[in-house]
């Protein structure tokens, strides 16, 4: 943990912050390995009421086979936990575009409150557009300076 965050120009990292990765680490493979074993007493011990069906021939249908492979049983969780992850990642990235179209929305709307279209109308936010006064001889006299 040191060595990485002297890569990333982190100089002392907490001890605090050690153990409580520390902790959360054995209690995430306390987890794992309760679940691992778990599965492998349900493969297991799991049973079947009913003898297999018969073919012609007097030969079983089908036949139970136990086989521990932990090599699948660990790219099976491995295949989930990534499907979750992959999952959380959408998630967030959604929120996060969500987001980002919301600032967008509400900056064209601050930014267009007092703009004038092209035509000389007034967009208002119902799409309804309202026509403006031009400006008359009298308006143009008075907004003129005094030694004109």
């Amino acid at each position: 943990m040191r060595t990485i965050g002297t890569q990333h120009k982190i100089a002392k990292i907490p001890n605090d912050a050690t153990n409580y990765l520390t902790l959360a680490l054995r209690a995430r493979l306390q987890d794992l390995i309760a679940a691992m074993i778990t599965a492998s007493h349900h493969r297991t011990n799991t049973q079947f009421n009913r003898p297999a069906t018969l073919y012609p021939d007097a030969s079983p249908m089908w036949s139970i086979v136990v086989c521990s492979n932990v090599a699948k049983q660990l790219a099976a969780l491995e295949k989930v936990k990534h499907k979750e992850e992959t999952k959380i990642r959408c998630e967030r990235k959604e929120r996060q575009n969500m987001a980002a179209a919301h600032a967008a929305t509400l900056a064209t709307q601050a930014n267009s409150g007092a703009a004038l279209s092209a035509d000389g109308y007034d967009d208002l936010e119902g799409g309804v557009k309202k026509k403006r006064k031009k400006e008359g001889p009298g308006v143009t006299a008075r907004n003129m300076s005094e030694d004109v």
